[in-house]
């Protein structure tokens, strides 16, 4: 099997046409099966800490994403939770050929064997996309049945698309609808990293959250929130909101 690329620059510039985070997500999931054949497909649409705002089901049925949402996510200690997905793939962006999952994965985990099993899955592709550097905003799993495992050509596939869809999701977020929040001043007096969390604190990230985006323990982003406050004249995160929507 080659690479399609004429296939690849259809399915682009049909993902390139639209214009909420929402219709791209459901572009991608509509026809990437051109591109990387799958039989139970999920998109979440995430929000700062890894919850699932939205999702798109296909193959899948809707008593089987409840049983995840409801139970399966929470066992094993939440490593398969989307929380869990989501700040892996912040933390690390893995090259496609690390996003690729069979039934070994998961080891003898609770999850497999009562969820992953019982669906028949062999193997997962995973897709997460970002709307800044340290935000997931969008994960997408392409699960197959069959004992035919992804190729070469459609790895190389996925790696040629991921970033261009990368690209227009985070265009898509970095001008949404509705009341705006301003931006920090390039005068404010707070450091590179105090910025950072900042951002991420206005993007509704919780501290917990913010020390595994950015691989620091929640007692430095504690110290350094202070930092922010005092610099900022403000006590609390409510105060950083106003102030930014005064801008």
């Amino acid at each position: 099997m080659a690479v399609k690329w004429e296939s690849i620059d259809k399915f682009l510039l049909q993902c390139g046409s639209k214009r909420t985070p929402e219709d791209l997500g459901n572009q991608i999931m509509d026809s990437i099966g051109e591109l990387i054949p799958f039989d139970q497909g999920r998109l979440y649409f995430l929000d700062g800490n890894g919850n699932v705002q939205k999702e798109r089901l296909i193959g899948v049925k809707k008593k089987e994403a409840m049983e995840y949402h409801d139970f399966y996510s929470k066992v094993d200690d939440r490593r398969y939770s989307t929380p869990s997905a989501a700040a892996w793939f912040s933390r690390n962006y893995p090259p496609v050929e690390r996003c690729i999952f069979n039934e070994a994965s998961y080891g003898s985990s609770r999850f497999y064997s009562e969820y992953v099993r019982a669906l028949n899955i062999k193997y997962s592709f995973g897709l997460g996309l970002r709307s800044d550097a340290h935000s997931l905003k969008c994960l997408i799993s392409l699960d197959r049945t069959s004992v035919i495992p992804y190729s070469p050509e459609e790895i190389e596939t996925m790696a040629v698309i991921r970033p261009h869809l990368d690209n227009q999701l985070q265009c898509l977020y970095a001008d949404p609808p509705g009341e705006e929040i301003g931006h920090l001043h390039e005068d404010e007096p707070l450091t590179p990293r105090e910025r950072e969390i900042t951002s991420l604190l206005l993007d509704g990230v919780t501290p917990q959250n913010i020390g595994i985006h950015l691989c620091i323990s929640y007692t430095t982003v504690k110290k350094h929130m202070d930092n922010i406050y005092k610099k900022l004249h403000i006590n609390n995160i409510q105060e950083l909101f106003l102030k930014m929507l005064k801008k």
